[in-house]
């Protein structure tokens, strides 16, 4: 942070003035990061700035954002898809099959067998996605994801009575997310595939 000097104010010994009329220490400009320790003879002012007598040095502060590095890809388990289809799988298994439990509508059996089958896919997809094969088996896995959805709304309206509507809801909304980021991911995988080709003429 440059120490800008107040109209009037004398300069202290040591503090020269710079291009930009604000004041330096020898030929450096009086910078101070947070994480630095103060510099001997300086000291913070009510407002948490740095001054020198009557010299006021800022801090340099950074504009926070909601951006965070994403973690590498090392294989299928540190793909967000994978991730959150077999936490949904495995609340359909805790929170929805119970309560279908006893009844006569193939809903739980079809229901049961396609959320267990989009992780697998899923790994599929990634295990042969240097083969040619991985886009096939991305468009079997947005598919399931669709079904996922009908059998939800189907078994949420069917037995009403039975099971619990806002965790349905709830899952439904997260199916439709989760395959909204897995297109995301067979495009990125279909436009890498692309330029492979391309530069492999």
């Amino acid at each position: 942070m440059q120490g800008k000097r107040n109209a009037g104010a004398k300069r202290p010994a040591g503090i020269e003035l710079n291009a930009g009329g604000n004041f330096g220490i020898g030929d450096r400009e009086c910078h101070c990061e947070r994480s630095k320790a103060i510099p001997a003879g300086i000291e913070l002012n009510a407002g948490g700035n740095f001054g020198i007598g009557r010299v006021t040095m800022y801090r340099k502060t950074y504009k926070k954002t909601r951006f965070r590095p994403k973690r590498p890809i090392r294989s299928f388990r540190d793909l967000e898809v994978y991730q959150r289809t077999s936490q949904l799988a495995t609340e359909v298994y805790s929170k929805i099959i119970p309560s279908l439990e006893g009844q006569t509508c193939p809903v739980k059996d079809k229901l049961s067998e396609i959320v267990l089958n989009i992780p697998s896919l899923i790994a599929v997809a990634h295990s042969r996605r240097f083969e040619g094969d991985e886009l096939r088996i991305m468009e079997e896995c947005l598919e399931a994801c669709n079904k996922t959805v009908v059998y939800l709304e189907q078994a949420r309206d069917i037995f009403a009575q039975n099971i619990d509507k806002a965790a349905c809801e709830d899952m439904i909304k997260r199916y439709i997310y989760v395959r909204r980021k897995t297109f995301n991911l067979y495009k990125a995988w279909k436009r890498f595939q692309a330029e492979h080709a391309h530069s492999r003429k």
